[in-house]
Order: structure tokens, then C-alpha cells, then sequence
């Protein structure tokens, strides 16, 4: 079974993201996507890390919401994320 993990800054960034989107398209609605993942997901709470993991230390709340949620792969294609093990 596979199981989506988010936390609400997981949800921040994409609703972030979604309106830049938005902008630069306008026939573009992410709103719907954006539903379907958070209703389909387990919303976690991740720890706070007062280190940086990430190259990008922006990329950290993936990897954080990953430990929360015993994930045990990350789906990306951001090569900071990728350059982990």
C-alpha cells in the first residue's frame, strides 16, 4: 500500500507555488490537485531541526515530514534531495 505524507509547510509551499502558477498561466488551477493530495495524504508534524540537512535548506521540510511519517522512500526529482542517501 502506499501511503502520501504531508505537513502544513509542505501544503504552505505548494499553495505558495500554485499561485506563482497561477500568475504566470492564468488558465492554470492548481486548486483541485492541491485538494486531492491533502485529502489523500496523512498530515504529519514534523520535529524541529535547528540544523541544516539540505543543500537548500528549504528542501529540509520534505526530509523532516519523511522521518515523521516513517516514510521509507522520497519521491523527488530536486537534485539537492537526490544528492542524499
Amino acid at each position: 500500500m502506499l501511503q502520501l505524507v504531508i505537513s502544513q509547510e509542505i501544503i504552505d509551499e505548494y499553495l505558495r507555488v500554485g499561485e506563482i502558477l497561477s500568475e504566470q498561466f492564468p488558465g492554470v488551477d492548481l486548486s483541485s490537485i492541491l485538494k486531492l493530495i491533502v485529502s489523500n495524504s496523512e498530515l504529519v508534524i514534523p520535529e524541529r531541526q535547528t540544523i541544516k540537512i539540505c543543500d537548500d535548506s528549504d528542501d529540509d521540510k520534505f526530509l523532516l515530514c519523511a522521518l515523521a511519517g516513517k516514510a521509507k522512500f522520497v519521491v523527488s526529482g530536486d537534485n539537492h534531495l537526490l544528492k542524499l542517501s
